[in-house]
């Protein structure tokens, strides 16, 4: 891809400073808009965002595939993008999609009062979503 010049990256892996997005898109849009207070890490493979009360929103297009209670009266969702690829977002308190819902990218899933649990996983495990976050 030209514009985004992932050939790059897959010329030269080491390259990864010279790696750019001139487009300006992410493969992942930002599920809240707070800051990011728990990077991922091989030990806790997740994200955390402070939220203060924000809304969540889908980092992609998918199916919602559960909505689950959690601890704390707190609610979680997972969606399907496709090709083995999930997000799942948690310690919401407010849920404004169901089981079985298509949601757009960007389409507000809920809210959190406080920090958001973001993981993506691929293939059932979870991967690093720093750089598709542009992170």
């Amino acid at each position: 891809s030209i514009g985004e010049l992932t050939f790059v990256r897959q010329i030269m892996p080491e390259s990864a400073l010279v790696f750019l997005n001139v487009s300006g898109n992410t493969a992942l849009s930002m599920p809240c808009g707070g800051s990011l207070i728990h990077p991922y890490s091989a030990l806790q493979p997740w994200l955390a965002f402070e939220a203060g009360n924000r809304p969540v929103s889908a980092a992609d297009a998918g199916t919602v595939t559960a909505v689950s209670a959690l601890s704390g009266d707190t609610q979680g969702i997972l969606v399907d993008h496709g090709e083995g690829r999930e997000t799942l977002y948690a310690n919401l308190s407010e849920v404004t999609v169901q089981s079985g819902d298509r949601v757009a990218r960007g389409q507000r899933l809920g809210a959190c009062e406080d920090g958001l649990y973001f993981e993506l996983r691929q293939g059932g495990e979870s991967v690093d979503p720093t750089e598709a976050l542009g992170l």
